[in-house]
């Protein structure tokens, strides 16, 4: 399960009520926004990529789409709000304010549509590369007593085949579990991301098992 491009996706459906379904994509968007060794504005130019990223959000339709590698510069995020996604008469996508605890200029970021969601909060775990983010969502159900809740745990976990590197991804697995263990975590959890791992038997996968 090596990373082999910076643009594979997820995309799966979560039943809300048997009235409505919400579509969950994940993207790594690849250094957007940053020049860095072969990644600059003329290989990677994020104008680009937002026009390749709307065609498919187009076809998808997605209700949330998490994403990791975006510039830490919020214009960025912008960016992509107004231009793959708010777009076309579609007004109704809000994004998330990460807080970077991990101080790394690539982080992770969540949109969502707001006319089905409301973000309640982020909680955000520090590791010694990039922060795993916890988006807490509430589902707008106006009208019905039970509000469903739905958190969304993005992760970019350290890259790399070393032992050194495994390990680093199994420490950051394991804060992202001993938090959610001891912090009552309960309802609905989606867990979407690069994770770089590379077998099953590699620790970080284990934990998150």
């Amino acid at each position: 399960m090596s990373k082999f491009f910076g643009t594979v996706f997820l995309i799966f459906s979560l039943m809300v009520q048997s009235q409505d379904t919400l579509t969950i994509m994940h993207y790594n968007l690849l250094m957007f926004g940053n020049n860095t060794g072969d990644c600059n504005q003329s290989t990677n130019n994020y104008v680009t990529k937002t026009g390749y990223l709307k065609t498919i959000v187009d076809y998808v339709k997605p209700d949330i789409l998490t994403v990791n590698e975006i510039n830490e510069s919020y214009l960025y995020h912008d960016y992509i709000l107004n231009y793959a996604l708010n777009v076309n008469g579609i007004d109704y996508f809000e994004r998330a304010n990460p807080p970077n605890h991990s101080n790394s200029y690539i982080i992770n970021q969540i949109f969502y549509n707001a006319d089905k969601l409301t973000l309640n909060s982020n909680v955000a775990i520090e590791t010694n590369y990039r922060d795993i983010d916890i988006f807490k969502l509430k589902v707008n159900n106006p009208g019905t007593p039970n509000q469903v809740d739905l958190n969304c745990c993005v992760a970019h976990l350290k890259a790399g085949n070393s032992e050194e590197e495994a390990t680093e991804r199994a420490n950051e697995t394991s804060k992202l579990m001993n938090y959610l263990n001891n912090s009552g975590a309960a309802g609905n959890y989606t867990m979407s991301g690069d994770f770089n791992l590379y077998t099953a038997s590699e620790q970080a996968f284990q934990n998150l098992l």
